[in-house]
């Protein structure tokens, strides 16, 4: 990358994109040494992955940016780079206690920041099946897909085209119990009407809702999942 072509916020969000899911991945891959600490405190715990991610991380943003600065919640110590240049923050497991109590919330954040603005960055929480992703070029981008394994994250590019319906379908959602995919397409309607985006609930054996949004969208779409067989209360 030439420094003196600045990138466009496009690609500083691809690469935060790329360098969240590098991180988060080394962290799922080698999750089965969660108790392998450098220190651990009353509140606190600092994990040999905590170091190990945040150098996957850094090699990647290093790999398309060689000129770029990077902070890393591991670094012991950082030289502030000057104003105007770019600076990517990291934070390789954030939520390492919860890592190492075997808890699935927690996740890889990268951002990248110049002259004191945020111009992109990503959060990959592999265990929850969640990615989200914003830059300066978006109002907000969140990128989703149910994965039925653990071990890979795949996501629906949710903010490309930024006008396209969203399409929540029962059916992609195989690897859950009924009771849990009731909840996470609940929780996408809620996340979808709060975007404000258009979107569809397509559930078994009955017609798609939607593509609409709007409360009464939104109700009668969490009205159907609740009248659902093994929706809880139902």
């Amino acid at each position: 990358m030439n420094s003196r072509q600045p990138p466009t916020n496009a690609l500083l969000l691809s690469t935060a994109v790329a360098a969240a899911q590098a991180g988060s991945a080394h962290a799922s891959h080698e999750r089965a040494r969660n108790q392998e600490a450098n220190l651990i405190a009353t509140h606190d715990v600092k994990l040999k992955l905590d170091v190990e991610c945040q150098q996957v991380i850094t090699r990647t943003i290093l790999a398309a940016f060689p000129d770029h600065a990077v902070l890393g919640e591991e670094d012991v110590a950082h030289a502030t780079p000057p104003a105007d240049a770019y600076e990517w923050i990291i934070d390789p497991i954030d939520g390492t206690v919860n890592f190492f109590h075997g808890s699935p919330y927690w996740c890889s954040s990268v951002a990248v920041r110049r002259n004191g603005v945020v111009l992109a960055g990503c959060v990959c929480a592999p265990d929850v099946d969640l990615l989200f992703q914003a830059s300066c070029d978006s109002r907000r981008a969140i990128a989703w897909k149910p994965s039925a394994r653990r071990d890979s994250l795949l996501v629906r590019e949710y903010e490309e085209p930024q006008g396209a319906d969203v399409v929540l379908d029962w059916n992609e959602l195989a690897a859950l119990p009924v009771e849990a995919r009731i909840q996470r397409l609940a929780r996408w309607v809620d996340e979808a009407e709060r975007d404000q985006r258009r979107y569809r609930l397509v559930l078994p054996g009955q017609p798609p809702l939607g593509p609409a949004g709007g409360a009464t969208h939104r109700h009668a779409c969490l009205r159907a999942l609740a009248l659902l067989p093994g929706a809880g209360g139902a």
